[in-house]
């Protein structure tokens, strides 16, 4: 997905350049970016409420021992022992969004990094979320406050993804309409796409079909160094968040 790749990018970014550390990502999904980040040094772990996500991203792990991170069956003891938190596109799926940021709190040691994403904006609503099965949306004052009272530290924010990922929201929006899982009412229900939103990419089947081409490549190089420069702006699609936990 064009929009996952370009946030990949700003998290591999900032992560090659910090010193290596033990890293759990709740909500990890196919659990692709610990891979990679296993390859750079760091030791993953990996969890993810979906029992789908977890079965594929065991069948991944088991194809690729070389750089597979420990796949957890459940949430690990809240040790303080972790010095990077990952939570990408996690929190906008939880209705108790402050006392999730709480809860994960207690992993990190004193000092320890939380990277989070969340989409932005909720005038940028619509049937992506729905697909996704999200509660919100956010405002960047909005997440600041949600981990201040957290606990944490707010050490940088970036809006990312303009203009590719909103010219991509744009172009998606029939096929995530139409891939939204609904009730017998006809609205969409929320618990189920929840649930397969993690590793469905039905909707980034026509997009990655362009992108692994020659031109799709060089378009994706240019995305990713054109949101360079809209950072600081507000007119992406998403936050990225690095706070340090007090």
């Amino acid at each position: 997905m064009p929009r996952y790749l370009l946030r990949r990018d700003r998290v591999m970014r900032y992560l090659s350049t910090k010193p290596c550390g033990r890293l759990l990502e709740i909500g990890c999904g196919a659990a692709a970016l610990l891979h990679e980040l296993s390859h750079l040094g760091y030791d993953c772990e990996g969890f993810d409420s979906s029992a789908s996500a977890m079965e594929l991203a065991r069948r991944i792990a088991t194809a690729n021992p070389e750089t597979a991170p420990r796949l957890l069956s459940r949430t690990p003891p809240r040790s303080a022992t972790v010095d990077y938190l990952l939570a990408l596109e996690v929190l906008e799926h939880i209705e108790d969004d402050a006392g999730a940021v709480r809860d994960w709190a207690q992993w990190l040691r004193p000092g320890g990094e939380l990277i989070l994403s969340v989409p932005a904006h909720m005038r940028r609503w619509g049937p992506a979320d729905e697909w996704a099965g999200h509660v919100r949306r956010y405002e960047k004052k909005q997440i600041v406050q949600v981990l201040q009272a957290g606990g944490f530290a707010v050490h940088n924010i970036e809006c990312y993804g303009f203009p590719a990922a909103n010219l991509m929201d744009l172009m998606s929006r029939h096929t995530y309409f139409s891939s939204t899982l609904r009730r017998a009412d006809g609205t969409p229900d929320r618990e189920a796409n929840n649930e397969r939103s993690g590793i469905d990419r039905r909707a980034g089947t026509r997009a990655f079909a362009v992108m692994s081409t020659a031109s799709g490549r060089l378009l994706l190089k240019f995305a990713t160094i054109g949101q360079v420069l809209f950072l600081r702006s507000n007119l992406g699609t998403g936050f990225l968040v690095v706070a340090r936990k007090k």
